[in-house]
Order: structure tokens, then sequence, then C-alpha cells
């Protein structure tokens, strides 16, 4: 347990030694969206012994402590954004932007020694947005056309592209390629893009006809 002379300073440089140097008792990956909240468990199983002390860790920098309330440390780029709850210690993060995205630890002690480490490590998202499909057909001199088609949305996330042509699927490529002739009439093309935390689809029709450029 920590002596009551000891300064905050103190307090973290002994704390530190412990994350560095025990086990990790969990370790958890969590996904969210830019603008969600995520609330992060606080330790286990508090209840039952008696907690003298709890600390977040955001990275290499201390966030909020408990020793007999809830102080919150300057200088984080979390400041204002944060909120622990006294009794089961979680932390929640608000309003959450790309660049929150790091890993988490809260360890502490209580009535019998010291607090596994949870390890928390968080992945924030854009959501896919502005899907837009870009066709390019050209007609061959048999008669038939190539069709060219590229599915373009924002994010900064790594997409899953999925497309579509009536009741085929076709996975994994953001460019489709394909044959079409002129008695095959419309088709119908979907394209769906993804991350682990959102998706969002546009559809367009495209026609091979005479008409259509060589």
């Amino acid at each position: 347990m920590f002596a009551g002379a000891f300064s905050c300073f103190s307090k973290h440089g002994i704390l530190l030694i412990y994350i560095v140097h025990q086990s990790v008792g969990e370790s958890l990956l969590i996904h969210k969206t830019v603008g969600d909240s995520v609330e992060l468990p606080g330790p286990s199983h508090l209840q039952e012994f008696g907690v003298t002390s709890v600390v977040w860790k955001y990275g290499k920098r201390y966030v909020a402590e408990y020793y007999s309330d809830v102080k919150y440390l300057p200088g984080s780029p979390l400041e204002g954004r944060l909120e622990m709850n006294s009794k089961n210690f979680c932390l929640t993060v608000k309003d959450l932007k790309l660049q929150d995205s790091g890993t988490f630890f809260v360890t502490g002690e209580w009535a019998k020694g010291q607090i596994p480490t949870k390890t928390f490590t968080l992945k924030v998202h854009e959501p896919v947005s502005n899907v837009v499909i870009i066709d390019k057909v050209q007609l061959l001199a048999n008669q038939s056309c190539s069709v060219q088609m590229m599915c373009n949305s924002s994010g900064s996330s790594i997409l899953n592209y999925t497309w579509k042509r009536g009741n085929e699927t076709f996975r994994g490529n953001q460019q489709m390629q394909f044959h079409l002739s002129p008695a095959e009439g419309p088709i119908n093309l979907t394209c769906n893009a993804s991350n682990i935390v959102s998706e969002k689809s546009t559809s367009t029709t495209v026609i091979c006809s005479t008409a259509t450029g060589t």
C-alpha cells in the first residue's frame, strides 16, 4: 500500500513500476466510431477488498486517479472528455477522435495488495460515407461492351468492398470489370463499402448499346 507521505509524483512512479513489471491480468481490443463514447471497465471484484487507489493511464501519460476521490490529471489530450466512476472505477472517454486510438491501462491497490493491470487497446474509425460508383462503358468491335467499375468512398480506415450484380456477389475488390452485350439490357450494380464499425452502399445501372462510344 502507498504511504500517505508520498507525493503525487512518487505515487505515479511506483505505479509505473508495477505496470511495467507485473504480468497483465486482462487485455481487450475495442473498436469505436468518431464522435462516440467508450466506457472502459475498471478492475474486477474491487467491492470485496476495499480499494486504496486506482490509476488510469493512456499511453505513457496518467489521466485519472482515485485515492480518496476522483482526480483528472492535466495536460492529457483527453482532458475535459473523461469521466471516472468512483464506485466501479470505469473510465468513460467522450466525443472520440481519430487520434484517441491508443492503449489504456488501469491498476492500483486494494486491501489484499496490488490490483492486476488491465489493458485496453482502443481503435477509433471514421464512419463510411460518400460512396460513389464511377463507370466506364466502351463499345468493342464485336458489338459487345467492356465495362469498368470503380467504387470510391471517404474515410481513413481500411475499407472492404463488396459488389452485387443481380444474384451474384463479388468480394474484396474496389474495381470490377466484365463484358456486357446489348441483349442483356440494363444491369443493376451495387457497391457496399464497410469497415469494422459501419457500412454504406450505392447502386447504379449500366447498359450496353450500339450508341455507346467506341
